[in-house]
């Protein structure tokens, strides 16, 4: 009886467990996005109108053209995605619109196309 109250518990917490939603992380693909985003189209003006003022030159990393993006793409990824303290103004966070953000992250989840 012990046994069978130990299992019927066990399950009931698989259950429970299995029903709860799952959180939606900025990783994940974004089930709205039905652009196809190119660098060469979309994302190189995005980079170009924030982010390359600051990183053409002496401040890494260096994201003046599509190999030196992907080569960075976990640090954009992390910066201006995830923790949104780039790009910055004056020394303070000035994140990108939510538009630009989810262009990069579609972009992202599709394999981050050139052209």
């Amino acid at each position: 009886m012990k046994h069978l109250l130990n299992l019927s518990l066990a399950l009931s917490v698989v259950l429970i467990a299995a029903c709860t939603k799952d959180e939606v992380t900025e990783d994940q693909p974004n089930k709205d996005c039905l652009t196809a985003y190119t660098y060469d189209a979309d994302i190189s003006m995005i980079i170009n109108d924030n982010c390359v003022s600051c990183h053409s030159g002496e401040q890494p990393p260096r994201l003046t053209n599509y190999s030196e993006v992907i080569n960075s793409i976990e640090h954009v990824k992390a910066e201006a995605i995830t923790e949104k303290t780039m790009p910055q103004i004056d020394n303070l966070p000035a994140p990108l619109s939510d538009s630009d953000i989810e262009k990069l992250n579609c972009w992202i989840n599709q394999n981050t196309p050139e052209n």
